[in-house]
């Protein structure tokens, strides 16, 4: 996605984890996430934030690519709209039996990229290339009036993606440095 005025976009934060572990309970962890953290589908509410899934097989090892879409406007904006951009990426993943507390459990096995994008769109209704008086305001309003109020807005994005990084981190049990909110699934704990 390239860089413009209109879309402020924050650098990309990546988990790679290589250990057993339970997709299906890392999926639910990071989609509950996205809805108390009020992230919603552009187009159909909160059930299809999934825009791409792609798999290919190799025997008994799989390859997939999942990517989700979610957006979130704070106090009903008409100017600020925050984008989360969710990519899994599994390779070489495979099902394994683990022993968890004594008892045999199901898991995969492989290698579990997730990369989190966050980007802010500006002016997402086109309020300025609507209204003809405006449009020649659009910059000094964007760099000078809401300069402080954007740079506001890049922090706040950036506490949501680190924060889900956290989060994410703290289920596979990788060392993090962000607070996290309590995380109601555990790493082999099925949903």
């Amino acid at each position: 996605m390239s860089e413009s005025s209109d879309r402020i976009k924050l650098p990309q934060l990546t988990i790679q984890y290589r250990d057993p572990f339970l997709f299906k309970t890392l999926y639910f962890l990071i989609y509950d996430w996205l809805m108390i953290n009020d992230y919603r589908d552009e187009d159909r509410g909160e059930k299809w934030i999934e825009k791409h899934y792609e798999e290919q097989r190799h025997k008994d090892l799989r390859h997939f690519r999942i990517w989700w879409r979610t957006y979130k406007i704070l106090n009903n904006s008409s100017f600020v709209k925050y984008h989360m951009d969710v990519n899994y990426l599994g390779l070489a993943i495979q099902q394994v039996e683990i022993m968890k507390e004594g008892e045999r459990i199901k898991a995969e096995s492989g290698e579990m990229n997730v990369f989190i994008n966050g980007w802010i769109e500006v002016d997402f209704k086109d309020y300025f290339k609507k209204n003809f008086i405006m449009r020649s305001f659009e910059d000094v309003f964007k760099t000078r009036w809401m300069k402080k109020n954007l740079e506001g807005h890049k922090e706040e994005l950036k506490r949501d993606t680190f924060m889900l990084q956290g989060t994410v981190k703290k289920f596979f049990e990788l060392w993090h440095s962000m607070p996290t909110e309590v995380i109601f699934h555990k790493k082999f704990e099925g949903v």
